[in-house]
Formats: C-alpha cells, structure tokens, sequence
C-alpha cells in the first residue's frame, strides 16, 4: 500500500515538475464558485522588484490570508515553460505575456467573474498600498470608480 502511495506522488510530482498545463479558464471557474477573483502575477527571474514583491508582499503574513481568504492565485514566471491555456490562447507563459500586452514586471492581473480583466496593476507595490488594492478588488470597487479614487 504504502508502496503505491509512494509510486502515486513520484507521478504527481513528476507530471507537475515537467510543464503540465495552466487552465486558466477552469481556475476562475473555481474561483466563482467559490467567490473570488482570480490573481495573476506575471513575474520573471532576476528582477529585482519582482523579487522584493514577493519577498515583501506575499510573504507578509496578513496579505497570505487575505489571498487564501479572497483570491485564487496564479503564478506566471515568464522564465518557465508550463503552457498557459485561457479563452482562446494556449501557448507557454512568455508568449502568453505577450498576448496580453505585459512587458513590465512584476504585473498583476485580476480577473472577474467573467474571465475579463477587471483590473491591472504594474510595477512593485509597498505591502500597504497593495493590502489596498486586495479590498478594492475583493469589494468589486473598480466596477464604481477607479483606484485612486478607492484609496481616498
């Protein structure tokens, strides 16, 4: 028994570790289902600001419960080889960047119930300003006004 656990989790890690594919699509569907929005965080490696937007941002405990709570989070590191498929692209994460128009890193998308872009946030943001911008989207605000707006 404890043979075939073993030989069922080399196979998980091993299809997930060779570039199994990321259903946009279905990941937002989950996250309707479940009341959220979807987060897309377009990152690469050896930048700088992406580096500290995670060390500082996602890694602070408050704002890792507020996306467990609120959000279902996708990873893109444009430096990876996993294929994205979302509405009618499917392709690997730097052509799918690409797609979207995203040159700047780090990029964070936020997707609504739709599967529209609801909201863009480019460029490194202070864990405050972006605890922020989690309730704006969290209370659906960017359908009434736009961000600076919000944080007054």
């Amino acid at each position: 028994m404890i043979k075939i656990l073993y030989t069922f989790l080399a196979i998980c890690i091993f299809s997930y570790a060779n570039g199994s594919d990321i259903n946009i699509n279905q990941l937002n569907k989950q996250a309707q289902k479940e009341n959220k929005h979807t987060l897309i965080f377009f990152h690469m490696d050896y930048c700088p600001y992406c580096e500290k937007m995670i060390d500082e941002s996602f890694e602070d405990k408050k704002i890792k419960d507020q996306l467990k709570k609120d959000f279902i989070v996708i990873d893109i590191n444009v430096d990876d080889e996993e294929n994205i498929i979302f509405n009618d692209f499917k392709g690997d994460k730097s052509k799918f960047a690409k797609e979207l128009d995203i040159s700047f890193y780090p990029t964070i998308l936020f997707l609504d119930n739709e599967d529209y872009v609801a909201y863009t946030l480019r460029g490194y943001r202070e864990k405050e300003v972006f605890q922020k911008v989690l309730r704006f989207i969290k209370s659906k605000s960017y359908e009434d006004m736009d961000f600076s707006e919000y944080k007054e």
